[in-house]
């Protein structure tokens, strides 16, 4: 194997393991804004149909794009965005400090994913 064709294989690697990230990300809102009781007023089933209605094919083109043509910036973009606008902290948290009283898993972590710059008091 050559050098290209290496790269090439890792980058299709990337691709999909950060696909599977964004759908999973992406798929988890839904439950957690139910769960903590912030669904929209369609309720928890039209919440949940609507973002797998616009996730799952946003994030299949990003992936086949990315894995497709690893060069392209195009799927690697949509994946990016679709990974940090689908962000599921906020419902998390929700969840966590108001319903379960901040005894659920990851409760340390999480507040430093939702504000990178500021996690000393999450230790």
């Amino acid at each position: 194997m050559t050098a290209s064709t290496t790269a090439r294989r890792s980058a299709q690697g990337a691709a999909i393991a950060l696909g599977v990230l964004t759908l999973a990300l992406g798929l988890a809102i839904a439950p957690l804004d139910a769960e903590a009781h912030l669904a929209t007023n369609g309720g928890p089933v039209a919440d949940w149909l609507t973002n797998v209605s616009v996730t799952v094919p946003a994030v299949a083109v990003g992936t086949v794009l990315a894995v497709r043509r690893p060069g392209n910036p195009i799927g690697w973009l949509i994946l990016a965005i679709l990974l940090i606008s689908n962000n599921p902290a906020p419902a998390y948290n929700v969840l966590d400090y108001r319903l379960h009283h901040g005894t659920l898993p990851w409760a340390r972590y999480r507040c430093c994913l939702k504000k990178a710059g500021r996690c000393s008091w999450c230790w």
